[in-house]
This record gives structure tokens, C-alpha cells and sequence, in this order.
């Protein structure tokens, strides 16, 4: 097992039924059942209740279990307690593979919606160079008319002094 928590449980059963047989041997009596696996109410094993509830006189018990009957149910316990223990850790590994599969889907599924976005964004700069790319092209067009317009201005300036006048009040010449 790997987190232990079922060798501390067996060794507390064991502990258990230490005390239990140690008391039934300080005390000069057999071991009842109700001894080791905890059946019967907490208080000394050979006191008894009475039907209104109230302690009544000590009695001797019914019935009496050997050390071999001790072992058998004790191997038992062991033998139900490794097949416990074989299935949390069944258990376990199943849960592990679920909890890899989830990881793996989480993964995908961040780097399709990851793959999208960069997908969005590229398109909107594409479709921003394709929209500006005439808009451009037409600025280009108007400055290179301008260029020329301003080279003609100032040739018929040259031959006209009022033109002339007039440019170096417009600040173009």
C-alpha cells in the first residue's frame, strides 16, 4: 500500500487483540469475540446491563474462543486486508489513468484554442495589410502628383514674377 495506512490498521488490530487476551488471561477467563472485534458496549467485558439500562452483576461468559480460533479469524483479517489493499491500489491506478486522460484532453484542447487565436490575430493583420495596401498606394500616387505640380509651378515661376511672388508668400518657394 503505498500511503501505509492499512500495516498501521493491522497493527492496532493486533495491539487490540494483545490487551484483549492479556486481560482474559489476568482475569482467569476466556476471550470473547466481543473482545477483539469491538461488538459489545465499552465498559469491562464482564459487566452486563440490565434491561432498564443500569450496570447489573457481573456474569460470567457464555462462550469461550482458543488461540487457534484467534489465528484463523487473525489470518482472515490479513487475507481480507490484502485484497482491500489490492483494490484501493486498483483503485488508484485507475484514477491516475483518468486523471492522465484529462490532462492530455486539458492540453489539446488549450493548444486548439491557443491554435485559434494565433490563427484570429494573424488573419487580422493580414487583412489589415490587404486593406491599407491601396490606401497607400493611393497616398503614394498623390504625393508624386504633388511633387510634380509643385516642379511645373516653379518652372512657369521662373518666367513669371507676379507666380513667383505669390509662391514665396505661400512658402512653396
Amino acid at each position: 500500500m503505498v500511503n501505509g495506512r492499512g500495516q498501521s490498521r493491522t497493527r492496532f488490530l493486533i495491539l487490540g487483540v494483545g490487551i484483549a487476551l492479556w486481560l482474559a488471561a489476568f482475569e482467569g477467563r476466556a476471550l470473547e469475540p466481543r473482545m477483539i472485534f469491538g461488538t459489545g458496549p465499552l465498559r469491562h467485558p464482564q459487566m452486563a446491563w440490565d434491561a432498564r439500562g443500569r450496570e447489573g452483576a457481573l456474569q460470567e461468559p457464555a462462550i469461550g474462543i482458543t488461540g487457534r480460533e484467534i489465528v484463523e479469524r487473525l489470518t482472515r483479517l490479513e487475507e481480507g486486508q490484502k485484497r482491500l489493499e489490492q483494490r484501493i491500489g486498483d483503485v488508484e491506478t485507475r484514477l491516475e489513468q483518468r486523471m492522465e486522460e484529462v490532462r492530455e484532453f486539458l492540453l489539446w484542447g488549450f493548444g486548439v484554442t491557443f491554435a485559434g487565436i494565433f490563427a484570429l490575430v494573424g488573419f487580422v493583420i493580414w487583412d489589415r495589410r490587404t486593406a491599407l495596401a491601396p490606401a497607400v498606394r493611393r497616398i503614394e500616387e498623390l504625393q508624386e502628383r504633388e511633387r510634380r505640380l509643385e516642379a511645373a509651378l516653379r518652372e512657369y515661376a521662373a518666367k513669371d514674377p507676379e507666380l513667383a511672388d505669390a509662391l514665396k508668400r505661400a512658402g512653396l518657394m
